[in-house]
């Protein structure tokens, strides 16, 4: 990993600009999908795992979004 990497990866990043609407967004668009999961799927293994899943792509699109702007 070279040093511009390093850096953009373990530095905090303020929200800038229109950043926290995005997370906001991000969040509200991944909560109205968690809702259709619960309503689609019975309660099991391979729901609980699409729910993990829906919160690893909100954790990576909000670190994208700080990360690379």
């Amino acid at each position: 990993m070279d040093e511009n990497e390093r850096e953009i990866r373990f530095t905090y990043h303020p929200p800038v600009d229109n950043q926290s609407v995005r997370y906001e967004k991000c969040r509200s668009m991944a909560k109205e999908v968690s809702k259709f999961i619960d309503l689609l799927s019975p309660s099991s293994r391979e729901r609980s795992i699409a729910q993990v899943k829906l919160d690893e792509m909100v954790f990576w699109v909000n670190a994208a979004i700080a990360r690379r702007g």
